[in-house]
């Protein structure tokens, strides 16, 4: 889908999957750097005020952008 939105591989994470800082997620269609860590996909949205997070496939990006 490009560099906005969700590519393909960039699966929605279930909210029990545990959050990491300085990782990056796509959250709500946008690529964003966690500033949380250790919190589940749940607080994470919460936290956000987001609806889905999604793994981000930053290297695909990277290779699309270029």
């Amino acid at each position: 889908m490009g560099i906005h939105g969700a590519m393909e591989t960039e699966t929605v994470l279930p909210d029990d999957y545990t959050v990491y800082g300085d990782y990056v997620y796509l959250v709500d269609g946008k690529v964003t750097v966690s500033d949380y860590h250790g919190v589940t996909v749940r607080e994470f949205k919460v936290r956000m005020g987001a609806a889905e997070i999604r793994r981000c496939d930053f290297v695909a990006r990277m290779q699309e952008a270029a």
